[in-house]
């Protein structure tokens, strides 16, 4: 989103009171001569707009109407007075203009790459950008897999555009840290989170919490014959009607992968079971949400935000996290150590860790909040589930390895 610089709101500035201590008095002369305004000059609208003696609350649209009658002779009083009025009106709107042009000076626009949903990272940006005056985001959004892909390029172009980064999978940013990427940053709102939701170095922080559930299409799946396990959907009924979206493209994805593959109760021979019954590779996992509410799919893996939504809206899914063990990611976010726009980056992530900026989360998105004092959505899962252990490191290792297990398995 471009702002003119503050230099620019400077020149604007000295312009209009410029032409208005040069021609105010001249300009009057002739309107009231006339009595009226068929297209008052825009000097003339500027300054009215923001203060008359006509209304005590002008606006663009009872402007026209109340200036005749301001300017009726032979009010002649009046006239000057209009004209003082003008003047100090003008005087504010160059005031005004200053004070918005260091407030630019004093912000800045933060890059970011995120994967985070573009309606809901539009959301976020006019939200962050409303409340933190001077400041401004740029996005470019895209999965986990094509944002790292693009940072991997322009490292080996020599510089990272991006002044912070947002993903799914945590792994993907311990990586970033170990390599002496990512830029430390501590505040009042990082320092409000609990101890799992941020890196004891101040690195990385999550932003959100995205919950792995088990969708299913109501028409097609009755409520006494939902699946409420990950081994439900070995059940011969599920027989090609269950999708996953591929890891190569979801972050999420793959971090549920790593978690069944390193759990006791599942690895390797799970994930061949389930290609045995028939399970599909999805695009993402928007296509997983989409594809099960329309009954293409009868269930499948996909994001808890993402089948609430749905369901809100009032199409036939339902979803229920894994009683055999439930998959929580918390959704990092960082900031790059070459950032130029530092300020903005750490006001972004502020934002976001806020009780304001997760209340957005919840309530525009339906994601489970990283604060204890934000209240989660209806439908978030009890404190007590049972979860799958996640470990970073398992998945950054075996990368290559979760891959290729998806792809021998899960069918096209």
């Amino acid at each position: 989103m471009a702002f003119a610089s503050p230099e620019t709101l400077s020149i604007i500035g000295q312009q209009v009171l410029d032409v208005a201590l040069d021609n105010f008095e001249a300009l009057f002369e002739t309107h009231i001569a006339e009595s009226r305004l068929s297209r008052p000059s825009p000097v003339l609208r500027f300054a009215l707009i923001f203060q008359s003696n006509c209304s005590p609350n002008p606006t663009p649209r009872n402007f026209l109407s109340a200036y005749p009658a301001c300017i009726s002779p032979p009010q002649e009083k009046r006239k000057v007075s209009i004209v003082k009025r003008l003047l100090r009106s003008t005087a504010g709107l160059l005031a005004a203009l200053a004070v918005a042009g260091a407030a630019l000076a004093q912000g800045g626009t933060a890059l970011i790459y995120t994967s985070v949903p573009q309606n809901l990272i539009d959301v976020l940006e006019a939200a962050f950008e409303r409340d933190n005056p001077g400041y401004q985001l740029d996005v470019f959004r895209g999965g986990t897999a094509a944002i790292l892909a693009r940072v991997s390029a322009e490292r080996q172009a020599g510089a990272i555009a991006a002044d912070l980064i947002w993903v799914a999978d945590p792994s993907e940013i311990i990586a970033l840290k170990q390599e002496g990427l990512l830029l430390e940053h501590s505040s009042a709102e990082t320092e409000a989170l609990p101890a799992a939701f941020r890196d004891p170095d101040n690195q990385y922080f999550a932003g959100r919490v995205l919950g792995i559930v088990i969708a299913y299409n109501t028409l097609m799946v009755d409520g006494a014959n939902a699946p409420q396990g990950w081994r439900d959907l070995l059940d011969p009924r599920f027989q090609g009607q269950t999708g996953f979206p591929t890891p190569a493209n979801s972050g999420a994805s793959m971090v549920t992968i790593g978690a069944l593959l390193a759990s006791e109760d599942f690895g390797e021979e799970f994930i061949a079971e389930l290609g045995a019954n028939g399970m599909r590779q999805l695009r993402n996992n928007g296509d997983a949400a989409q594809m099960t509410a329309t009954g293409e799919v009868h269930a499948s893996i996909g994001l808890d935000f993402q089948i609430r939504g749905l369901k809100e809206q009032g199409s036939p899914i339902d979803y229920v996290y894994p009683a055999d063990g439930a998959v929580f990611i918390p959704s990092p976010m960082a900031i790059f150590n070459t950032s130029e726009n530092q300020d903005a980056a750490r006001a972004f992530v502020d934002y976001i860790l806020s009780q304001e900026g997760q209340q957005v989360l919840v309530e525009e998105a339906n994601f489970i909040p990283v604060r204890d004092d934000v209240t989660g959505p209806q439908g978030a899962p009890a404190a007590d589930i049972s979860q799958l252990e996640i470990d970073p490191d398992f998945i950054a290792e075996n990368r290559e390895r979760i891959l290729e297990l998806y792809e021998s398995n899960i069918s096209p």
